[in-house]
């Protein structure tokens, strides 16, 4: 039997951690939410598989309910998901939802991304602030890191 160490991951055991969060991304429950997304997903999985939890992300920033949507945004809330936030282009994409649920979540994102990283994120910003689609987002974030 093998011995499980922590600290080094092991590749083979992503896709199997991820299909198990397929089933919970979109779950509403504030208990679900709160501990998936920042959590399971931002602190612990994406820094141990990056590859395969970018990929995931990705997919689940496509999927039409907010929750699942909220969870992808509060990932990048994460520290363990800053080392990753050139890649945090699911934020663009939820920055444009029209849910104040979803997008409340992107601007919550943006600030602690732009505090952490802000060579990567101040460029974004006034981005978001010239699109119509995404402007109250910027204005939120830009009320946050002044």
């Amino acid at each position: 039997m093998k011995s499980f160490d922590r600290k080094r991951p092991q590749p083979e055991r992503a896709e199997p951690l991820l299909k198990l969060h397929d089933a919970l991304i979109a779950d509403r429950a504030e208990y679900v939410r709160v501990n998936l997304g920042p959590f399971a997903l931002g602190a612990m999985i994406l820094p141990h598989y990056p590859q395969a939890t970018l990929k995931r992300l990705r997919q689940w920033a496509r999927l039409k309910g907010e929750a699942a949507r909220w969870n992808v945004a509060m990932v990048w809330t994460a520290a363990g998901a800053r080392k990753y936030a050139e890649t945090g282009v699911e934020l663009t994409q939820l920055a444009a939802d029209e849910r104040r649920f979803v997008w409340r979540a992107v601007a919550s994102a943006m600030v602690k991304l732009t505090r952490a990283r802000p060579d990567v994120c101040r460029p974004v910003i006034p981005q978001w602030a010239s699109d119509p689609k995404r402007a109250h987002v910027a204005e939120i974030v830009y009320k946050y890191i002044k």
